[in-house]
């Protein structure tokens, strides 16, 4: 057991230090920040006194970051010194908190010196408060997800708790909301199971009361709501059950899906969205060629007859096309077992591809065993037994024939067959030298819309949209049509949701504006029958919420259109037999249908109010659709150029748009090429001098993207 004397030995360590610390801070340190005038000068007071570099440039954070260990022991010094100073507590926070616009300083103040643990006891002094609130808010923006956690797991419960206790200062409210908002939508934003399993150490239902009280109340900033509307989306993902249950939260979403403001109704749809994923169906796109069949044997009811022919020919129906494909597939099958003739059996079912989606049966070929008189998968002399295996044979077939003219027949046939496969790997390396070969084929277009990579996607089915003679097919055009709004209707969402500068918001609205205009063109185009035309009309109406939201009466008799083509459309998939699966677009469209007379009751006048506080990013001016201006940006990203004025891609420094009342550090920093970081010490391409990188990684994950650009950068 420790004695008395090593309680003395300790006693005068303890004055030891003290005495240190106090020789090492000049001696006019508490007179002079004490005399100063106003919260700046009382910082620069501090800054000049312990020689710490003007963090409010890049050069001084670079001389920072060669002597961090020094400035960062002398601030440490001072705050452990005069820690009940509120003036000097609160300036030494202050300098952290400018330190923090750099991301790798941030890091090494967070993880490396534990600055959280300076910051967290001064939230319980008043005088503090505000600025231990600001420090929070610099730690918590453009973090890394690591930090966020940290931050969040450590911070999340008492800043509720601050809610309570300061809950009429609206300075308090808004940074506190605007703290756990860029904490917790990052730990919620995700989809994976461990977003869901990293939330259940907070109390969300806690957090939604707490935040829908902030909304009611009519002194709420714009900040506080844009904050507050972001973390109800990101938490409506995997805690659906959560909103369910407080319906206030619930109704605020639905409700602002008819706000006046376009961003709002863009980030209320993907709330509602994400809300409805844990009760959704998933469209595998599994179709029952069999049943299919089958239910052609029942003539059609006369009603659904009626429509078709409103729209043209019973012919040109969607559901009469792919019997009549399946039928000629299923004859040039038997037609082969007789002439054994694969290059005929290939031009064929070249053919039967571009006019239906389901042209190509799963069936075999089946014979009577002599000896047992049991079924017996005889391939009768062919490579093959199952009817969509033929399809690689076929095309061999063609492309022995060594006319080059057939090569486009026989790439046709391949890609049926990877998709039929779910082979989109091999698809996508094929297609490229399809379209490398003939870049005017619709279908090729089609399948390189079906790749992983949704920027290459929707520019590859509008460029196939644009192709001479898509009009002449039918099943190919829809199918462009579908896949165009379905992607830019995904990005768009994406955009409206993570806008930080102007060009964010222009692309986000041009997105949407583009899959509106194809949800209409699809709808006016394709026949009533037309398998994806619920999909289409989902989409119609999301984006119809998004773009007309306001105008739109609680009872939406202007999308009237599109909810009796999702009637006859579901009409139509009964017959054939298809499932009317509660997918999650469609789940959505209902919420928002049978909730919104209950939502704007409840919300109504308030998220009218709202609107009125938002101006969008600090401009005094409303945030409107121009759908000229949608079109040039759409036109510019397509391919990939840039617009008079735009420069986006300037590779000097670049100033990341933030929230002006929460005086974060707004210098020009350079931004990592890859992930995005900003830092003042950044390493610069040694071949152009442009691209800045964190470190090798992030250059040589880069490379593929910057190589195209670095070479052109050096020859200039």
């Amino acid at each position: 057991m420790p004695g008395p004397g090593n309680k003395k030995k300790k006693n005068q360590a303890i004055k030891q230090k003290q005495k240190t610390i106090r020789g090492s801070v000049p001696s006019t340190l508490a007179n002079d920040v004490d005399e100063a005038d106003g919260y700046v000068e009382k910082v620069n007071i501090i800054c000049r006194l312990l020689e710490i570099p003007d963090v409010t440039t890049r050069s001084g954070l670079k001389l920072i970051h060669k002597d961090f260990e020094a400035v960062h022991g002398r601030l440490d010094s001072v705050f452990a010194l005069f820690v009940n100073n509120d003036a000097i507590a609160n300036g030494v926070i202050a300098i952290y908190a400018k330190m923090c616009a750099d991301n790798i300083l941030k890091d090494r103040l967070f993880f490396g010196k534990d600055i959280l643990s300076d910051i967290m006891p001064l939230l319980n002094r008043k005088a503090c408060r505000l600025v231990a609130l600001q420090a929070l808010c610099a730690l918590s923006h453009h973090s890394s997800l690591e930090l966020r956690t940290e931050l969040a797991k450590k911070a999340t419960n008492r800043l509720l708790d601050l809610l309570n206790e300061d809950s009429d200062d609206w300075r308090t409210t808004e940074l506190v909301i605007t703290v756990i908002d860029h904490c917790v939508s990052s730990l919620a934003g995700g989809k994976d199971i461990a977003s869901a399993i990293v939330l259940r150490p907070f109390e969300v239902p806690r957090l939604l009361r707490a935040v829908v009280e902030q909304i009611r109340k009519a002194t709420a900033s714009s900040l506080l709501i844009d904050h507050a509307l972001n973390m109800l989306v990101a938490l409506a993902l995997h805690c659906s059950v959560e909103f369910f249950n407080f319906s206030p939260a619930f109704n605020f979403l639905v409700a602002c899906t008819r706000s006046p403001d376009i961003q709002t109704r863009g980030l209320a749809i993907n709330g509602v969205l994400r809300l409805v994923v844990s009760k959704s169906q998933p469209d595998d796109g599994i179709y029952d060629a069999q049943a299919f069949l089958n239910a052609m044997e029942v003539r059609m009811p006369n009603h659904l007859v009626d429509a078709l022919e409103d729209f043209g020919p019973v012919m040109k129906g969607e559901i009469l096309q792919t019997a009549v494909g399946m039928r000629n597939f299923q004859d040039a099958m038997s037609k082969v077992i007789r002439d054994q003739d694969l290059y005929t059996l290939g031009l064929k079912i070249s053919d039967l591809i571009l006019k239906t989606e389901h042209s190509v049966v799963d069936g075999m070929f089946q014979s009577e065993d002599p000896i047992t008189g049991q079924p017996d998968d005889y391939n009768f002399g062919l490579p093959f037994r199952r009817w969509p295996d033929s399809l690689p044979f076929c095309a061999n077939a063609l492309r022995a024939r060594g006319d080059s003219s057939l090569l486009d027949k026989a790439d046709i046939v391949d890609l049926k067959y990877f998709a039929l496969k779910r082979k989109m790997d091999e698809a996508q390396v094929l297609v490229l030298k399809s379209l490398e070969r003939n870049p005017k084929i619709p279908f090729f277009y089609y399948i390189r819309s079906l790749g992983s990579d949704q920027v290459d996607a929707l520019r590859a089915a509008k460029k196939g949209l644009k192709c001479k003679g898509v009009a002449d097919q039918d099943y190919v055009r829809n199918a462009l049509l579908n896949r165009a709004c379905e992607v830019a209707s995904f990005l768009g969402l994406q955009r409206l949701q993570t806008a930080v500068t102007d060009k964010d918001w222009d692309e986000g609205i041009a997105f949407i504006m583009s899959a509106w205009k194809d949800a209409e063109s699809y709808m006016k185009l394709a026949p009533p029958d037309a398998r994806c035309m619920k999909t289409i009309t989902y989409q119609h109406f999301l984006l119809g919420m998004i773009i007309k939201g306001c105008e739109i009466s609680v009872d939406f008799g202007e999308l009237e259109e599109g909810t009796t083509k999702l009637s006859l459309a579901d009409q139509y998939g009964t017959y054939v037999g298809r499932p009317i699966l509660k997918t999650q677009k469609r789940l959505a469209r209902e919420t928002i249908v049978s909730q919104m007379s209950a939502a704007s009751k409840e919300w109504g006048d308030r998220v009218t109010a709202i609107a009125e506080l938002h101006d969008y990013k600090s401009r005094k001016e409303p945030r409107a659709i121009e759908p000229q201006k949608s079109e040039d940006v759409l036109t510019a990203w397509l391919e990939n150029v840039h617009i008079d004025g735009d420069d986006s891609t300037n590779a000097g420094p670049r100033t990341r748009m933030t929230h002006s009342r929460l005086h974060l550090n707004n210098v020009p920093l350079y931004q990592c090429s890859w992930c995005e970081a900003t830092s003042a010490v950044l390493r610069k391409c040694s071949r152009c001098e442009k691209a800045r990188y964190c470190d090798a990684p992030c250059q040589k994950n880069h490379w593929s993207i910057h190589r195209q650009t670095c070479s052109a950068s050096t020859a200039a």
